[in-house]
């Protein structure tokens, strides 16, 4: 599955343990932000106005790609992504928000 920045999916990832002596699996669902080929890093609470540049208020995960169990695409239709200058990008083919 090619991702692409501002795709909604879940993620469902094995995260580290305290006295528990195993992994514990967990999810989280949200908007990705960026990808590389060691980490995928996912707004899961954010403005509905993506133009409003990323701040505390929002909450991000990066979570380790070794770590990734699955990943399910949410809205496979619509991507949107957040630019830096606080402008909202459209990539080609999809719908206005």
């Amino acid at each position: 599955m090619k991702l692409l920045p501002g795709q909604r999916l879940t993620v469902e990832f094995d995260d580290h343990s305290e006295d528990a002596g195993e992994l514990i699996r967990f999810q989280v669902h949200g908007r990705l932000v960026s990808r590389s080929r060691t980490q995928l890093v996912i707004d899961s609470w954010e403005y509905a106005d993506l133009r409003q540049p990323y701040d505390s208020n929002e909450k991000r995960w990066t979570i380790a790609r070794s770590a990734v169990q699955s990943i399910e695409r949410l809205c496979p239709t619509e991507t949107w992504v957040r630019k830096t200058r606080g402008k909202t990008k459209k990539r080609k083919g999809q719908r206005k928000r």
